[in-house]
């Protein structure tokens, strides 16, 4: 939905620019490990798991973006780019 298009916007305008450093491979396995454990609980449908699952990722995910680049503003051509 639109959440999902503004969020990913915004992390792919963070995770690309020449300004910020990569993030550790240890955080990437992290968060694909991570999505991998909501789409089982959602496969399962256990809708609480899930819920629960995308809210703590969802959580350490803002922590994160926040430290590299909090002053980051999304724009309507920041999520035009991304479709």
């Amino acid at each position: 939905g639109a959440l999902e298009v503004v969020w990913g916007s915004h992390a792919q305008s963070v995770l690309l620019a020449d300004d910020v450093e990569p993030a550790p491979e240890r955080l990437w396995k992290a968060a694909l490990k991570e999505h991998q454990q909501i789409t089982d609980a959602i496969d399962k449908g256990d809708a609480e798991r899930a819920a629960v699952l995308t809210r703590r990722h969802l959580v350490g995910s803002h922590a994160f973006m926040s430290l590299v680049d909090d002053d980051r503003t999304i724009t309507a051509s920041t999520v035009q780019r991304s479709l």
